[in-house]
């Protein structure tokens, strides 16, 4: 369980043991790192990267994650390292922090290990191309006080937004700020959860927002979806819009609560929107709150 430093403008021995003499290549990272350790990611004079992919492969278990943090001057300062490169996590066990992963590539950051968690990140996608994504989730991940947007693009499918859960897996957002034409989108989920709370979804830098959180919920028993405590601002369509209902037989849990959805007073959205007609009685709508919307259920 060995501590490492990334160092962009360091200009010592080049082997990572130290700030004056950490790594200042990427790929000396992704070849080095081991379960349990821990890499401290220098910001340097400025944005780090080329917009080259950079993967982290190595498997970690709950009790010896692989731990990347950030900092500006003085390690655990809590400040960001800045980078253009395109992150893949496709070991297990990772817990991201302080980093601000800013590309015009789609997606930015792709997790596809098993519990990887992101914390105090910027996540950020500026590509204008259709169907861009800030962070695409393979497998299960955590995004606690995180910001992430997609500044430019927009879906021409459904189900697909600045934070992208692919079918099958779960996430759990704390905190985040979530900025885009769709916000997050969660495409055919079945046996994982989604629990989303204390969050802002709202415009993106250059597009309004079309959709705060858009998923099926149609899963099996292991598969669950608790909406609460969030804001949903500005949005043209839907705060909520679910498709692919369980049944009311089914037993699920899905629950949507003390949210507060502000429409774009454009006449025609909606707070939670329905696009299953043929099950209505599925979600447990608690104290939410709606404004500036035509209708709060549709």
């Amino acid at each position: 369980m060995a501590i490492y430093y990334y160092n962009p403008d360091a200009s010592g021995a080049n082997n990572g043991t130290s700030e004056a003499d950490g790594w200042t290549a990427m790929s000396s990272v992704t070849g080095g790192v081991a379960a349990g350790d821990t890499v401290y990611f220098k910001n340097g004079a400025s944005r780090d990267g080329s917009g080259a992919d950079v993967t982290f492969a190595t498997d970690a278990s709950d009790t010896t994650q692989i731990r990347l943090k950030g900092y500006s001057s003085t390690i655990e300062d809590d400040g960001l390292f800045l980078t253009n490169d395109k992150f893949f996590f496709n070991g297990s066990n990772h817990r991201i922090e302080n980093f601000d992963v800013n590309n015009a590539l789609r997606p930015t950051v792709t997790t596809a290990g098993e519990n990887n968690l992101f914390q105090n990140c910027k996540i950020v996608s500026t590509d204008t191309a259709d169907n861009g994504r800030a962070i695409e989730i393979q497998m299960e991940a955590s995004l606690i006080d995180c910001y992430i947007e997609n500044t430019d693009s927009e879906p021409n499918v459904a189900k697909l937004g600045a934070v992208y859960v692919l079918a099958g897996d779960g996430v759990c957002m704390q905190g985040c700020v979530v900025r885009g034409h769709t916000g997050l989108a969660i495409n055919n989920q079945w046996t994982s959860a989604t629990i989303v709370t204390d969050c802002i979804f709202t415009d993106a830098t250059n597009k309004a927002m079309n959709i705060g959180i858009e998923t099926d919920v149609e899963y099996n028993s292991n598969g669950h979806t608790w909406i609460a405590n969030n804001t949903f601002y500005g949005f043209t369509d839907s705060g909520i819009q679910v498709y692919q209902m369980s049944a009311h037989t089914d037993h699920k849990h899905f629950v949507v609560m003390n949210n507060v959805f502000w429409g774009d007073n454009s006449g025609s959205c909606i707070g939670i929107e329905n696009e299953d007609t043929g099950q209505t009685s599925t979600v447990h709508f608690i104290k939410n709150a709606f404004g500036n919307v035509a209708a709060p259920y549709d």
